[in-house]
């Protein structure tokens, strides 16, 4: 678990760290590894459930939301993954900014919800 933590804050500063990149209008089909992914996490982190947490921009009377960290996971790999094949397909422009767009809209939450119960799971359970 702490080494699945530091890791997650590696990728965070990834994130900070990668160029900009620049999109072209190439298109290509991206392998979809979604199910896969999740059965491989499910079976690796057997003891990731569902836990709670909060839309911090709503209002605090609004009622609690759930999460799951299996899902976090293998959401945050499979778009990992597409930034890899476009790596692979388009080259490093392309890959950047599909893994800095992914993180603004997508993975980056669900890597920082991940991180806050990892921290909670390891220290305070």
């Amino acid at each position: 678990m702490a080494e699945l933590a530091a890791l997650l804050d590696d990728l965070a500063r990834a994130y900070h760290d990668c160029p900009a990149g620049d999109v072209t209008d190439a298109d290509f089909d991206v392998p979809r590894r979604g199910a896969e992914t999740h059965r491989v996490v499910r079976q690796r982190f057997a003891g990731f459930g569902l836990y709670a947490v909060a839309d911090p921009l709503v209002p605090v009377n609004e009622a609690p939301l759930v999460a799951d960290a299996i899902d976090d996971l293998g959401d945050i790999l499979n778009d990992l993954f597409e930034a890899i094949d476009t790596y692979e397909m388009l080259g490093a422009d392309d890959a950047h900014w599909i893994f800095r767009f992914s993180y603004r809209c997508h993975w980056g939450a669900h890597l920082r919800q991940l991180a806050v119960y990892l921290h909670f799971k390891q220290f305070y359970s």
